[in-house]
């Protein structure tokens, strides 16, 4: 006996991840200070586009999509931090890109677009190098929904969204930097 189609578990709990940081920006207490998104070399961008599940596209296209909006906003992209990012990383500013595409054995099939900026940082204490992953709240994109059967309306649904979704990142980030 076949089971209607669902969220499953792992989509529901990234569902609720993916907004729970919404709901962390304090208003008025940060107007004076500057923006985490101004960065030494505005010019170079690092992204880091992840994918989850089977999606009605190829990674490959979107990281080509991704490549075109940063030409768009005459950025340069740079995957050499992204590389090295593990354990050699002392420090760093990149641009996050996650899809998590569910398809269950019916529609409809659920998708989750997750963009925002995330930092390295190392801070010296007693004498000690530190270093924590600070994502950047105020400055997450995000967009969940369902998609059919129909790859070629999926593959055009799903894109657009992670299209608006990076371009309202990239928005900001110029405005940052660009004094736009």
């Amino acid at each position: 006996m076949k089971q209607k189609s669902g969220l499953s578990l792992l989509s529901m709990m990234l569902l609720v991840a993916t907004f729970l940081g919404y709901s962390e920006t304090i208003s008025g207490q940060t107007e004076n200070l500057p923006s985490p998104l101004k960065v030494e070399n505005p010019n170079t961008l690092h992204v880091d586009y992840k994918q989850y599940g089977k999606c009605p596209f190829t990674k490959k296209s979107i990281d080509e999509m991704i490549d075109g909006l940063l030409v768009r906003a005459r950025l340069k992209r740079s995957t050499a931090f992204v590389a090295g990012l593990a354990k050699s990383a002392k420090s760093g500013f990149w641009l996050r890109v996650e899809v998590l595409c569910d398809r269950d054995e019916e529609p409809p099939f659920l998708y989750c677009v997750n963009v925002g900026f995330a930092e390295y940082v190392s801070i010296e204490r007693s004498g000690e190098t530190q270093r924590f992953l600070m994502y950047h709240n105020p400055y997450r994109y995000g967009s969940i929904g369902t998609y059919g059967k129909d790859n070629t309306k999926s593959t055009g649904f799903v894109r657009n969204a992670i299209r608006d979704r990076v371009e309202d990142a990239l928005t900001d980030y110029l405005k940052a930097n660009f004094d736009l």
